[in-house]
């Protein structure tokens, strides 16, 4: 019983680890994303207010023309294939569903031996 016991709390300890770092990846992903889009921005800006004084100004009807080609240009999924992500999405989320009761039962149980 003890070593299931010492192997649970080995696995729990490496599941924990594994969390902080992709914890601390996410963290500095998020921080270097975050500044790649403040450099954007700024670069945007920039040509924008370039871009500003030798654009003429667009109407709204070729606004519309254009959004109406773009739309034509959109490709809409069909029943069965709107069909088939939905079944998939809804045993996926059944699975973690179970996976989270699973490891639920399970911690109750260690937290109940002590």
């Amino acid at each position: 019983m003890k070593m299931i016991l010492g192997k649970l709390i080995n696995i729990s300890k490496k599941i924990l680890l594994f969390f902080i770092y992709c914890d601390k990846l996410f963290l500095t992903s998020t921080r270097v994303f975050f500044i790649w889009i403040y450099e954007v921005n700024i670069m945007a800006k920039e040509k924008v207010t370039k871009k500003k004084k030798t654009q003429p100004k667009e109407n709204k009807t070729s606004f519309i023309k254009n959004v109406r080609s773009e739309m034509k240009k959109v490709i809409f999924p069909s029943g069965k294939e709107v069909l088939k992500y939905t079944v998939a999405t809804l045993i996926f989320c059944f699975l973690l569903v179970g996976f989270f009761m699973l490891l639920n039962l399970g911690l109750s149980i260690v937290k109940g031996m002590f």
